[in-house]
């Protein structure tokens, strides 16, 4: 999750990260807080998380090299990754910025990530893609020269370059763009205001529009993250490089988005239909066995009867 309005926290941390750069652990009240360097990362972390802040290294060792490439940048900056221990500390650093649905946060244009310990209970959240999410905010931000791009690309990019593709996104867009409630993607900016369910709906939509935009080339997202950086609008980098604008953009994937996701459109879908004769295989398999169950307890009891009576 890209955070816009968290510099003065985030000048804070770079003071605080500054003094441990220096001591290599000290003590926050009676807690240690170690850290250690791999070649442009620094890590933050209590002694009880080295094994989330050793998995986050070896994820990144993975995805910035293939990151870089997708985004053209030659060598990412310094990058700052807290592991916060616990949800009050997630806070503390974040400024209680971050609603509450929200499993991290970055920082991008100071190059600083907070992620929640693998011992945080967070619904099954994966750590590798969460990871990975963050690292894409910074890396674009560094790629664009810290310009602030729209949301909807800046989640989206985030979303499909993690490989965050989740069932429950079908199912939340079919209702949006079936119905006329999606979210236009100007309105995508203000996501941190939204409530868990709309933000979802955003989050989706976001990954929608920029696996889109990633159908028209390979050669598409470093061309709108080179002229982005350069001075240009989103409107005149996707005019350069897709020869339309913003709203002719939007309005394709619009039109896209109400093919594909309808009611219509359902019975195109193979995938679907499989997952929904699996739960009705599922269900008949329940039925036939609670009426063999209540047929055997019918037998035992005519049994029983019978013994009685003999």
């Amino acid at each position: 999750m890209r955070s816009n309005s968290l510099k003065i926290y985030g000048f804070l941390i770079l003071l605080i990260s500054a003094n441990y750069c220096r001591a290599g652990n000290t003590q926050t009240g009676s807690r240690a807080l170690l850290s250690f360097e791999k070649d442009n990362l620094t890590f933050f972390y209590h002694p009880e998380d080295r094994e989330t802040a050793l998995r986050v290294l070896n994820i990144s060792e993975t995805a910035f090299p293939r990151l870089e490439q997708l985004l053209g940048l030659k060598q990412s900056r310094k990058i700052i990754i807290f592991i916060a221990s616990d949800e009050n500390e997630f806070r503390r650093l974040t400024g209680g910025q971050i609603p509450d649905w929200g499993a991290a946060a970055a920082i991008p244009e100071q190059g600083i990530i907070a992620l929640k310990s693998q011992r945080i209970d967070r619904d099954g959240v994966d750590l590798e893609k969460t990871a990975v999410h963050e690292m894409c905010h910074v890396l674009l931000s560094q790629a664009t020269g810290n310009r602030v791009v729209p949301r909807w690309f800046d989640e989206g990019f985030a979303r499909w370059a993690s490989s965050d593709f989740r069932f429950l996104d079908y199912w939340r867009l079919l209702r949006a763009f079936s119905i006329g409630q999606h979210i236009p993607l100007e309105d995508l900016d203000d996501v941190l205001l939204f409530q868990r369910d709309k933000a979802s709906l955003a989050y989706s939509e976001a990954l929608t529009a920029f696996s889109f935009l990633m159908d028209k080339g390979p050669r598409v997202l470093p061309g709108v993250v080179q002229a982005f950086s350069k001075g240009a609008s989103m409107d005149e980098a996707l005019q350069s490089t897709i020869a339309t604008g913003l709203d002719g953009f939007e309005k394709e994937w619009l039109a896209e988005m109400k093919r594909r996701y309808s009611w219509g459109f359902l019975i195109e879908a193979p995938v679907l239909i499989s997952i929904i004769m699996l739960i009705l295989l599922f269900a008949a398999w329940i039925s036939v066995r609670r009426r063999v169950a209540q047929r055997k307890k019918e037998w035992e009891e005519e049994e029983s009867y019978a013994e009685r009576y003999d």
